[in-house]
């Protein structure tokens, strides 16, 4: 993921269009309303012009984050743009099927042996 940013920052992305949040914390609120409590104060915060770039580590651990990842491509469209990793295999294949985007692109990465 830091590869990631420092090549869009790299690009001329400004760094204020860009949020990144480790989800693998052990956050007590583990609903989609830290989402919107994290992405809330990103933007008034930053208040970023232009396409944001949402960098989210871990994303399993929040309950329903499909639905919440859906809900700001459907706000935003290209305005937005998310990176979302997890280390559960189970978690990819069931949950990021509910997305029917032309431009959604998955990378599965086994771990090293």
């Amino acid at each position: 993921m830091y590869q990631a940013i420092d090549h869009l920052i790299g690009k001329g992305v400004k760094p204020e269009n860009i949020l990144y949040f480790n989800l693998d914390e052990p956050f007590e609120d583990k609903s989609i309303g830290l989402l919107d409590r994290i992405f809330g104060e990103y933007i008034e915060i930053h208040v970023p012009k232009g396409r944001k770039y949402i960098f989210l580590d871990e994303i399993q651990n929040i309950k329903d984050w499909e639905q919440w990842v859906k809900k700001f491509y459907d706000l935003y469209g290209e305005e937005i743009k998310f990176v979302l990793t997890g280390s559960n295999s189970s978690m990819l294949s069931d949950q990021l099927s509910t997305f029917d985007r032309e431009d959604d692109h998955t990378t599965r990465v086994s771990p090293f042996v």
